[in-house]
């Protein structure tokens, strides 16, 4: 299982892509350092739908189909469900956390690149990260390493040289209930 990946769904190159938003007459354009450009978006308190690379399989959001903001943000979750989720308000996100700053977050010493374990968070990091902590204190953290999600790696890289804080909050980009975004469609 040494290569096993969890980005084995559909991907589109990027003349699919600007044909749909041709069609549906969509302003776009192309950025250089997109992982910059998004970052500061998210720091400055925007919500992005990121689409890139090949879609996850599975139920979980690892940074290829994925809602993001700003996890230091106390509304941010309020402000993804009203606008995008409309889950409960119980139901919590997730943080994307850089691999190699695991440490700052829990004392745990393993990593969750499938966002499938509920840490306990340390007390330094919790307020930094309120809207990703459920009301237990913990955070489904989801490790993102260089190696497996090189732009997802890089954009949370950038959001830490803008804000001092290695994680983004990160939901799957769907509305409640319905199927993760696949297509660009």
């Amino acid at each position: 299982f040494k290569n096993l990946s969890p980005y084995i769904g559909p991907s589109f190159d990027n003349h699919e892509i600007e044909e749909l938003l041709t069609k549906f007459r969509l302003k776009f354009s192309k950025i250089k350092n997109v992982e910059k450009k998004t970052a500061k978006l998210i720091s400055t308190g925007n919500v992005v739908g990121w689409f890139q690379g090949r879609g996850e399989i599975g139920h979980r959001a690892l940074g290829n189909r994925s809602i993001l903001a700003d996890p230091r943000k106390l509304n941010a979750k309020e402000l993804v469900n009203q606008r995008l989720k409309k889950r409960d308000w119980f139901m919590p996100y997730a943080p994307a956390v850089l691999e190699e700053d695991m440490k700052f977050f829990t004392n745990k010493d393993y990593f969750s690149a499938y966002m499938q374990v509920a840490f306990n968070v340390n007390n330094s990091i919790k307020n930094k990260i309120r809207s990703t902590i459920h009301i237990d204190n913990t955070a489904r953290i989801q490790t993102v390493s260089k190696k497996t999600n090189y732009k997802f790696w890089k954009l949370l890289k950038e959001f830490k040289k803008n804000t001092g804080m290695g994680a983004i909050m990160n939901t799957s980009f769907n509305r409640h209930g319905i199927a993760t975004i696949s297509s660009p469609r």
